[in-house]
């Protein structure tokens, strides 16, 4: 037999090719282009995604001088990269066999288990793609010894445990991605790692401070460490800010959720590759800088929920990058000053995706000017005193997904326009003073989640609208004057979850149709007219935890034996009715 290096090297590589796609259902899952190029005769080298240091000696130098020092490289697999390309299951321990792989992709598949330890004994790699699987279990800390180690992405998994601290030992790290993940514990003091550009931790549930350290990294340009109230809960010590702004290569920065104190210092305008800037929910004091309005590169600005106060520079208006504004505040938060910044910055900014301006002080009309912006996503403009009527020129702005206009003092009926509104997704009108009927044209939101009118002056009956509300989750529409019945396609939008019409003037029977809504929790039906009998179907709604009937006189029977056995949290009716399982009113 022959035993050259050669042919010990062709067949180790192939034994290593064929496990890795068997046993990532490569016969069954893989994309079909791809399938077709492999397990052939042909050299490991012509299988598609496999690429050895012939094609690399190729395209550079360096590739071309370690090859003139091994021969034998030129036929060995320098590069795995097969991202997107449906493979499932764990990862073989048999990749280790191609071991002088230096880039390893895997991204965008539906890899599970755990990152291999022996992975750790790769140590030519330079590139390690795991991101967007569904990869399980803790990062190993054998990855610290891939000293050549370039660039880490394990973002967008489930990965449990620590973040290991020889992570931090990778000097020649350049890019580290490893949220959002479920990872815990403390951030480790990456400060060492002169290289490193991209640095993103986001989506865990991580604590503790953060490193000073890593504020002091040269060369970043991504920091994105940001909480969220159910994620990260990590902290920034009171001189972390006045550091960053100092890493003048720095294009992303999220530090949102992060406990920020004291104010933004000034030299956050000296910034000029900034991009990104998200420094929402702290406890900031003082004014936003006028500086702020130097980064023309800027295109992302998240500043809500702050103790910020004082009037808005008006130089962001001049911001022509800018896509993301949000300023919003809410009763304990920012107390910007009204300086006409909001009708200015909507009149000088038209390529806005998203604008928050809530609870900042306005007057007047709703502004006329938003009726440009014609790639807005979302939109938050409660709390700011709009009066007068909702304007039906909304129902053009076809991008948009979230609306946000509650707390104002706005008139007038709801415009039919706003049905025009393919993408929208949450709605919420709460506390104005709006009057007329629900418009039957909101049958058509497809995308609606959330559909939220309570206290205002609406009349007419609720339409049969909900065919066509196949995505909505809560129905709230307590506090107006709403009359006629609930309608029976209530029991089409399959995806409720909350359902209020407290107080209004709701007649006709409780509809035997709500039992399709097998993932509603709470139902608030008090102080209606409703009559007749409830239903037992009602006890299908096997999602079920609150149910309150109380305020409806016309009720008869008594209540059925099988939502009593539902065991449910709240269970409120009139003390007058007959129920031996509820709490009376």
């Amino acid at each position: 037999l022959d035993r050259t290096p050669a042919v010990r090297l062709a067949l180790t590589q192939k034994m290593a090719a064929a496990t890795f796609f068997f046993e990532t259902g490569g016969d069954t899952n893989w994309d079909d282009a791809l399938k077709t190029t492999w397990m052939t005769n042909a050299d490991v080298c012509t299988w598609e995604g496999l690429i050895c240091g012939a094609a690399l000696a190729a395209q550079d130098a360096r590739h071309r001088a370690l090859a003139e020092e091994d021969p034998l490289r030129l036929s060995t697999v320098i590069h795995l990269l097969l991202d997107d390309k449906g493979l499932t299951g764990p990862i073989p321990l048999e990749i280790t066999l191609f071991d002088k792989l230096e880039k390893l992709e895997l991204y965008d598949n539906a890899l599970n288990g755990t990152i291999p330890k022996a992975i750790g004994e790769m140590t030519t790699l330079e590139e390690l793609w795991l991101f967007t699987n569904l990869l399980t279990g803790k990062i190993p800390k054998e990855l610290g010894q891939l000293t050549q180690l370039r660039k880490l992405d394990l973002f967008d998994n489930l990965l449990t445990g620590g973040i290991p601290e020889e992570i931090a030992n990778l000097e020649n790290l350049v890019e580290l991605y490893l949220g959002p993940n479920k990872l815990t514990g403390n951030l480790p003091d990456f400060g060492n790692l002169e290289f490193l550009e991209q640095l993103w931790v986001f989506g865990n549930k991580l604590e503790g401070a953060i490193p000073d350290g890593i504020a002091s990294l040269p060369n970043l340009r991504g920091l994105l460490l940001e909480n969220s109230p159910d994620q990260n809960n990590l902290t920034a010590s009171s001189t972390f800010l006045n550091q960053v702004v100092t890493l003048f290569e720095l294009e992303a920065l999220g530090l949102s959720h992060c406990g920020l104190t004291g104010p933004i210092p000034t030299e956050i305008g000296m910034m000029p590759k900034l991009k990104i800037l998200r420094l929402d929910h702290g406890q900031l004091t003082g004014i936003l800088p006028d500086t702020i309005s130097n980064i023309a590169s800027l295109a992302e600005l998240r500043v809500q929920q702050n103790k910020l106060t004082g009037p808005i520079p008006v130089g962001i208006a001049n911001l022509g990058n800018l896509k993301i504004l949000n300023l919003e505040t809410a009763e304990d938060g920012n107390e910007f000053v009204d300086n006409g910044f909001g009708a200015l910055v909507i009149a000088s900014l038209p390529d806005l995706e998203e604008l928050g301006l809530s609870f900042i002080p306005a007057v007047g009309p709703f502004p006329g000017a938003i009726a440009n912006l014609d790639g807005l996503k979302k939109l938050w403009l409660a709390g700011n005193g709009y009066t007068g009527i909702i304007p039906a020129f909304l129902g053009n702005l076809e991008a948009l997904e979230e609306l946000y206009i509650q707390n104002n003092d706005l008139t007038g009926a709801l415009p039919a326009e706003l049905g025009n509104l393919e993408s929208l997704r949450i709605f919420e009108a709460d506390d104005n003073q709006i009057v007329g009927a629900i418009p039957p044209e909101f049958g058509n939101l497809a995308a609606l989640v959330q559909l939220k009118l309570k206290n205002n002056a609406i009349t007419g009956a609720i339409p049969d609208m909900f065919a066509g509300l196949v995505n909505l989750e809560m129905f709230i529409v307590y506090t107006n004057n709403l009359v006629g019945p609930l309608p029976a396609s209530i029991g089409q939008a399959v995806n409720l979850e909350i359902i209020d019409i407290n107080d209004n003037a709701i007649t006709g029977a409780i509809p035997e149709s709500l039992s399709n809504l097998k993932k509603a929790r709470v139902l608030v039906f008090v102080d209606n007219s409703l009559e007749g009998p409830i239903p037992a179907a009602l006890a299908e709604m096997n999602s079920l935890e609150r149910i309150y009937l109380n305020g409806n006189a016309a009720l008869t029977g008594s209540m059925p034996a099988e939502i009593c056995a539902l065991g449910l949290d709240f269970l409120v009716t009139d003390c007058g009715f007959d129920c031996s399982c509820c709490t009376c009113v």
